[in-house]
This record gives structure tokens, C-alpha cells and sequence, in this order.
């Protein structure tokens, strides 16, 4: 076994989570923690961290199906598979290091790719730097565009002021119920992947269903249940809605 099949069990372990989930978390390793996925094979605690942190509670099932793979491929005593950590250190003593195979050309191979990864880590930051300035601005102009408007339209009504805050008070307790890391995960998923915004979210409820089951895909069903579960104890509605938008057109008939 190689260090190669360590990760494949590792990525086939997120793969039921969605593309995006599994993205978020190794660009919290690399950003945050300055660890690369190569790296977790080393350290599988700051592997665990981040998953703590961005899943809080809900961490454990994501560790479940990540020694489910691992243990298709390495023998796990029943005491490896009790934590991650512990999965990930007996798989790594029985993985034959690529450098025992290529001894003379060690060294290099290892600067090479120490150079490499500091490149990439320096065009990466540079990039991000970029991103943030360009969203700063957007944002400053879009406040401008406000403001303008604000002069020039109609004030929303109260009505629709309270429907809205009290749509995304639900979305905000739901989603918080699967972790405390979870709203956050979405909202960053909503608006960076699909250009939608946290306020749009009572307007577009079909996008922000679609924004659900990219990331649970299959879970996405329970997500919108815990939200649309919300939403009838929000506004106090007695019928069963069979999606998103049906829930919030029923709320935006009965506001708080």
C-alpha cells in the first residue's frame, strides 16, 4: 500500500458529502491551518480539528464513513477504528513510503516539491488578497447603489421587512441544528457557487433548495424539513408544505 490509497479512502469517505463540502474543508486546512492534503497523512489531528470545527457535532458521521473506506483497504484493529485519528496513524504504519522505493533521488524529489508547494501556497495567497479587495469594492458599491435607490424608491414595507427577517431567523436556527458551523458552510456555498445573497433567500426559495442539495445531496431532504419545521413554528402555520417555496408563500400570507 502506498500513501496514494490512504487518501483515495480518505476522498471516497467525503465523496457522499458532496464536491463542495470536501473542498471547503482542505481549503480550511491549507488557509488556516497551513496544512496540505498530503500533510494529514502525518498529522490526522488537524485533520479531526477541522472537521470539528466546520461540522461542530455532525463531525462524527463524517468520520464514520471515512474509516468505513479506509478499513476496505487497511486492516484496522477494533481499538484503530474507534476514532479517525487512530484509523488514519495504524493505515499510515502499513504504507510503504515512496521514498524507500526511490532512495537516491529523495532529497530532490522532497525540495522539489517543498518549493513547489511554497509557490503555489504564495500564488494562492495573492489570489485570495486579490478576491477579498475586489469584494470589499463590490460591496462598497453596492452600498452606494443603495443609498441612491433608497433616496429615489419606495421604503419596503414593514410587512415585508418582518417576513423577510423572520424567513432568515428560520433558515439560521435550522441549519444550526446540524452543527454550529453549518449555516456559515451554506452561506458561503449560496454565495460564492450560485451568486445568490443571504437577504434573496425568502425570494428565492428554489435556488436556495437547489443550494442544499449540492452540498447534502441525498440529506438535503432532512435539511429542508428542519427548515420548513421552522418556518410553521415561526409564523404559526398548521399545513404540511412538500417544499421550500410553498412554506415561504404560506408565511408571506401570515406574518409575524
Amino acid at each position: 500500500m502506498e500513501e496514494y490509497d490512504l487518501l483515495e479512502c480518505i476522498d471516497k469517505g467525503l465523496e457522499p458529502f458532496g464536491s463542495n463540502v470536501k473542498q471547503t474543508i482542505y481549503w480550511n486546512m491549507t488557509i488556516l491551518h497551513g496544512s496540505q492534503r498530503a500533510g494529514l497523512i502525518g498529522d490526522p489531528s488537524v485533520f479531526a480539528k477541522v472537521l470539528e470545527e466546520i461540522f461542530g457535532a455532525s463531525a462524527v458521521g463524517i468520520e464514520k464513513s471515512i474509516i468505513r473506506e479506509i478499513r476496505k483497504v487497511f486492516k484496522l484493529s477494533v481499538e484503530d477504528r474507534e476514532t479517525l485519528k487512530s484509523a488514519i496513524v495504524s493505515a499510515t504504519d502499513q504504507v510503504v513510503p515512496v521514498s524507500s522505493k526511490i532512495q537516491p533521488l529523495a532529497v530532490t524529489t522532497r525540495s522539489t516539491v517543498e518549493d513547489k508547494r511554497e509557490r503555489s501556497m504564495s500564488i494562492l495567497g495573492n489570489f485570495l488578497a486579490y478576491r477579498q479587495t475586489c469584494a470589499e469594492k463590490q460591496v462598497n458599491q453596492g452600498e452606494e447603489r443603495e443609498k441612491k435607490q433608497i433616496a429615489t424608491e419606495t421604503v419596503v414595507t414593514q410587512t415585508q421587512a418582518t417576513f423577510e427577517s423572520g424567513i432568515l431567523g428560520c433558515v439560521q436556527t435550522g441549519l444550526a441544528l446540524f452543527g454550529d458551523s453549518f449555516p456559515q458552510l451554506i452561506m458561503y456555498n449560496l454565495k460564492w457557487l450560485n451568486g445568490i445573497k443571504q437577504e434573496e433567500i425568502p425570494h428565492k426559495p428554489e435556488e436556495f433548495g437547489r443550494c442544499l442539495d449540492q452540498v447534502f445531496r441525498a440529506g438535503s431532504a432532512s435539511v429542508k424539513e428542519a427548515l420548513i419545521a421552522e418556518v410553521k413554528s415561526k409564523f404559526g402555520l398548521t399545513e404540511d408544505y412538500a417544499s421550500l417555496k410553498e412554506s415561504f408563500a404560506a408565511a408571506a400570507s401570515r406574518p409575524i
